[in-house]
């Protein structure tokens, strides 16, 4: 008996080598009972099924497929880029969103049709037609281009500067600064010598109307902002004319009780300006000229009107560039997620 042992041992030692030997993964044939069928794995408990295709997409001699995100600086790069690249199934997409607008090709989409329908495409590689399954319309949705709609430094400027109060030095240099952006009145002046505002814009002219404002030219401004700087540093006071709502801001020296000097106060004037960087496109805007009296003191305010409405109008019009350029109407939203 006790001689026996060790051949027991050496027999466990055996199987456990046999059976050891034996686990090894091995590979099915799977149906779902039509004529698909796939090929899985059994990994035995203990083993790793280890990713081989990164190792095979090494030796590639291409890329398996277009993938990435351009970013583009101005319009007509991005139309050109999506030209060089589209295909019947591409879409762009439009974020309308304020605060994060932005454009956004996607060239390998799903292609359109009912799931159902055969898809013929041709191959990337050698162009030869290849006929897809049935319900094979689904892409990777991988190869992208970005617009989002850089802003000019001169939009900038503005926004900026719109509804911050400005002591008077700082007002009087940025309206200086600015002043080339200021757009004279449009007019039509007929052969009787009468004149009528020729504003195409029926908010600014409804805007005009309501508030019975008159509109500031680019000499009415530079004459205020140099009036504003010789008068800078001194008390300062209201004069309302009821009669005409013109406001007038009356600058006094401290120990004087005459010589008062008197700055009237244009209230609405337009702005011509690019409100994205490289675009030749220049957007009338509405800017009211507000003040605060704060103490013997004045702050100056300048606001953009409805610049909700200029984004809207700048947005509608990169739409419609995108369409003429590429014959590709955009989708207003958001692709799912990928």
């Amino acid at each position: 008996m006790q001689e026996s042992q060790p051949a027991l041992a050496d027999l466990r030692q055996l199987a456990e080598f046999i059976q050891q030997n034996t686990r090894v993964p091995q590979t099915i044939s799977v149906s779902r009972g039509t004529s698909d069928g796939a090929v899985a794995m059994l990994v035995p408990k203990g083993y790793a099924l280890e990713d081989v295709k990164p190792i095979l997409d090494a030796f590639r001699t291409r890329p398996e497929r277009r993938e990435g995100t351009a970013k583009l600086t101005d319009m007509a790069s991005f139309t050109a880029w999506v030209n060089r690249h589209r295909d019947d199934g591409s879409v762009v997409f439009c974020k309308d969103n304020i605060n994060d607008p932005s454009l956004l090709a996607i060239i390998d989409y799903d292609m359109a049709g009912p799931e159902q329908a055969a898809l013929t495409y041709p191959r990337v590689d050698d162009g030869d037609d290849v006929i897809d399954e049935p319900g094979h319309r689904a892409r990777n949705g991988k190869h992208r281009a970005m617009y989002t709609f850089p802003k000019s430094r001169v939009f900038e400027a503005w926004r900026n500067a719109s509804g911050k109060p400005m002591d008077q030095g700082e007002f009087a240099a940025f309206l200086e600064q600015r002043l080339v952006d200021v757009l004279p009145p449009p007019t039509s002046v007929y052969a009787d010598g009468r004149e009528e505002s020729a504003l195409a814009d029926p908010e600014i002219r409804k805007l005009i109307a309501t508030l019975d404002k008159k509109l500031a030219t680019p000499g009415d401004l530079a004459r205020f902002a140099r009036g504003i700087q010789i008068t800078a540093g001194r008390m300062a006071k209201q004069e309302l004319n009821r009669d005409t709502g013109e406001a007038t801001v009356v600058y006094q020296e401290e120990h004087q009780g005459e010589g008062a000097d008197k700055v009237k106060v244009p209230n609405l004037f337009l702005i011509a300006i690019p409100v994205l960087q490289n675009d030749p496109e220049a957007w009338l805007i509405a800017v009211h000229l507000r003040y605060r009296m704060a103490g013997s003191s004045v702050k100056w305010i300048v606001e953009l009107h409805e610049l909700e409405r200029v984004w809207e109008r700048v947005l509608a019009h990169a739409c419609q560039t995108v369409e003429q350029a590429t014959t590709i109407t955009p989708l207003r939203g958001w692709p799912t997620a990928g």
